[in-house]
C-alpha cells in the first residue's frame, strides 16, 4: 500500500510539472458555448453571466467594445462592481456626465457605495482640468 501511495503521488508530480502555465487571460477564457449561454443569461437579467463576459472580452481577448458592452448590461442588472468600474471608465476619460450617469445607479439603500464612487468621480475632476 505504502508504494501505490509513492507511486501515485510520482505520477501526480510529473504530470503536473507537464502543465503549460496558465495567463491571466487563460483563465477567463471561455468556449462558443459557454459565450453563448452566458449571453442568453445576461440579456434575462443575469449580472453575473454579464460580468464574466465582460471578463472574457476585456482579459482574454482584448475587445474594449464588447468588454464595455457587457460592463454595462451587468450594472444595468444591479452588480455592484460593474456600477463602479463603469463609473471609473467614464471619470477616467473626463466625462463626468456618464460618470455620475452611472453612479447614480446604486440604490438608495447602498448611500455607501454612491457616496464612495462620486468621491472617486470627484478626485477625477480635478486632475481632468
Amino acid at each position: 500500500m505504502k508504494y501505490i501511495f509513492i507511486l501515485l503521488l510520482f505520477l501526480s508530480v510529473i504530470n503536473h510539472s507537464n502543465a503549460e502555465p496558465v495567463s491571466t487571460g487563460s483563465i477567463y477564457f471561455l468556449s462558443k458555448n459557454e459565450i453563448s449561454s452566458l449571453s442568453q443569461k445576461a440579456n434575462q437579467g443575469d449580472s453575473d453571466s454579464a460580468f464574466r463576459l465582460h471578463k472574457y472580452y476585456s482579459l482574454s481577448i482584448h475587445d474594449d467594445k464588447k468588454s464595455i458592452y457587457w460592463l454595462k448590461i451587468s450594472g444595468k442588472n444591479g452588480n455592484k462592481v460593474a456600477i463602479y468600474d463603469i463609473s471609473y471608465y467614464y471619470a477616467y476619460r473626463c466625462n463626468f456626465k456618464a460618470a455620475k450617469y452611472w453612479a447614480n445607479k446604486f440604490s438608495d439603500a447602498d448611500a455607501e457605495n454612491h457616496t464612495k464612487t462620486m468621491a472617486m468621480i470627484k478626485d477625477f475632476s480635478r486632475q481632468c482640468k
